[in-house]
């Protein structure tokens, strides 16, 4: 992504107990919250776009507090993804560079991200992408990502009166993440390894070649790994 990484490392500490929602977690499966509690809150500070402007596009985005004042409880990734400017190719992504160590990684299989569905009047720009970076990557291999694409269902009546039980879970297990080489998959390279220090995380939406384009949000309750 170009810009420099903090050499700050933070350990997590790993949490054995989760307030239920729709993903229904066994409460004995163990699993850290990376963001998205009291001790792990988010902060928009340490996270900042990058988008297609590097390029000349016009895509543009922000990250906010779902609650002013409260960075526990969520952020909104939102914006404008511009299609046209450069045919079809438009993206924006936030991004978080401070790096930090999963503790007993090998106890955890897959990233898990709590969010809103959408409205049922949102146009059609659902699709996302959770990218994660590991830190040992040097030279060339600094612009080395895994990514995973991941679609935000549509929100239903009998959900809308209890936030709580409207929460939808994605998983991405650590074998879905496509390694990805300045912007193209690269399967020769190396899998996602959780035990190296991960130096990245981003969340974007891309226009997959006009397939969507137009205003877009993201509510992110939780970010974690179980």
């Amino acid at each position: 992504m170009g810009s420099s990484l903090s050499l700050l490392t933070t350990w997590l500490t790993p949490t054995y107990s989760y307030t239920p929602t729709a993903s229904h977690r066994p409460l004995d499966k163990p699993f850290v919250i990376i963001f998205g509690s009291v001790p792990r809150s988010w902060n928009i500070e340490e996270w900042k776009e990058v988008s297609d402007k590097i390029r000349g596009g016009k895509s543009a985005s922000t990250l906010r507090y779902i609650t002013p004042y409260h960075s526990s409880e969520g952020v909104s990734f939102e914006g404008t993804l511009d299609a046209a400017t450069l045919g079809g190719a438009g993206f924006v992504s936030q991004v978080y560079h401070t790096p930090f160590s999963l503790p007993r990684a090998d106890s955890y299989s897959a990233f898990f991200i709590d969010v809103d569905p959408l409205p049922s009047t949102h146009p059609l720009l659902n699709k996302f992408t959770f990218g994660v970076k590991n830190h040992n990557h040097q030279g060339d291999q600094s612009s080395l990502i895994y990514q995973c694409d991941f679609t935000v269902p549509l929100a239903t009546p009998q959900a809308d009166h209890n936030k709580l039980q409207r929460l939808v879970k994605v998983r991405i297990p650590f074998k879905e993440l496509v390694p990805t080489f300045r912007g193209r998959p690269s399967p020769d390279h190396a899998p996602f390894d959780p035990a190296l220090t991960i130096s990245q995380i981003s969340f974007m939406v891309r226009s997959f070649f006009n397939v969507q384009s137009g205003n877009f949000f993201l509510n992110v309750h939780r970010l974690g790994v179980e």
